[in-house]
């Protein structure tokens, strides 16, 4: 199934910062709109910034619920941004079923880009 184009991209200077972080029913007003507009290039910062740790710490996740999760079992990634867990995990357990959620569109679009380039069977949805 095609996914829908996101929105367009929001425009963060037009959001007072410290009054949406510091009210939590204003928070995710300024943080989804924030996660959009770093999806292209949040993988290689992360990367950069933990120094590449971050492959260290992704893998030794995966490995845990590889191990743990039983066969057949439906997973459920909460805020899966790019997709590099449940992707992961389908990868060393196809057996399984995985569904990555997030509240930002932009990453869900990276998500499903490497669903695709992948062939991988990872449901995703918006919430």
């Amino acid at each position: 199934m095609p996914h829908r184009a996101p929105d367009p991209l929001p425009r963060l200077d037009a959001l007072d910062m410290e009054r949406h972080l510091r009210d939590p029913r204003l928070k995710q007003a300024w943080v989804t709109p924030m996660f959009d507009l770093i999806a292209p290039r949040y993988d290689r910062f992360t990367r950069w910034f933990s120094f590449g740790m971050d492959r260290r710490w992704k893998s030794a996740l995966v490995r845990l619920a590889a191990e743990t999760v039983p066969r057949g079992a439906c997973v459920l990634d909460v805020a899966t941004g790019t997709g590099d867990l449940a992707l992961g995990l389908l990868r060393v357990r196809p057996d399984v079923s995985v569904a990555g959620l997030d509240v930002s569109a932009r990453m869900l679009a990276v998500a499903s880009d490497r669903r695709r380039q992948e062939k991988a069977g990872l449901l995703l949805a918006a919430g």
